[in-house]
């Protein structure tokens, strides 16, 4: 995560939260969303399956370890390999993982645990990546995709700020539909940030660049997204600003 903050990073192919969806088709987008039905049935296979056997096979530990240890929306994203420091505890992580779904699992096939359970676990995980999937694509305008740098005002002008409730509300309750004011003050506590945002908009200019980062709510940033195709951006870099108005 802290990659995506990173203004070396924000928006390239080395952030693991950050692609090109302002691109993307309609179709692409379905897929994204609809991935939510298939990732609780991929994280069982990847700890159950793939953990343990990658211990067998170095190459596939290397793969899964950079490709499969992450839950990211840039799929060109290559996780960089724990320090030795840290080796032993991703050992004991993955150990451990691995024997809640070979129990579950073994539990679930001898009778132990109702199908109905089974199901009812699945639901629920489903229904989090779902509401995680549109609250991502909540998140930011993701129209920076040609790989530059972006300075803390770039950063903060791409991503949202969502006003509106009650499902908004309920979408991000902590906070994280501050998502502006969270990349200006990455270590701020999200429970924190809408005070904040009050007394900015109490007291910032009409003009202010946080301003520009205000959305009536999800499903609005969404709907948006499934309107634009492939409009080209609409807020240029702080960089390109400057350029045009020598200020």
């Amino acid at each position: 995560h802290r990659a995506h903050h990173r203004r070396s990073t924000f928006g390239t192919i080395h952030d693991p939260e950050y692609a090109p969806i302002a691109q993307w088709g309609r179709l692409r987008l379905l897929g994204f969303i609809g991935g939510a039905l298939v990732v609780p049935l991929l994280l069982v296979f990847r700890w159950g399956v793939l953990g343990p056997v990658s211990f067998l096979i170095p190459p596939l530990r290397r793969l899964v370890l950079q490709r499969a240890s992450s839950l990211v929306i840039n799929l060109r994203y290559r996780r960089p390999l724990p320090p030795r420091s840290r080796a032993r505890g991703w050992i004991l992580q993955e150990a451990t993982t691995t024997a809640v779904c070979w129990i579950a699992s073994a539990a679930a096939l001898l009778g132990g645990i109702a199908s109905w359970w089974v199901l009812q676990w699945y639901i629920v995980a489903a229904g989090i990546v779902l509401v995680n999937q549109l609250r991502t694509l909540a998140a930011h305008r993701y129209e920076q995709y040609d790989g530059r740098p972006l300075d803390t005002t770039a950063q903060l002008l791409d991503s949202m700020t969502l006003t509106g409730w009650p499902l908004t509300v309920l979408a991000a309750p902590l906070g994280l539909r501050y998502h502006a004011l969270h990349h200006a003050y990455p270590t701020m506590p999200y429970h924190s940030l809408g005070a904040l945002h009050r007394r900015l908009l109490a007291e910032l200019p009409a003009d202010a660049p946080y301003r520009h980062t205000l959305q009536a709510g999800i499903f609005s940033v969404v709907s948006r997204l499934w309107r634009r195709h492939h409009r080209p951006p609409t807020l240029p870099l702080l960089s390109e600003k400057r350029a045009a108005g020598g200020a």
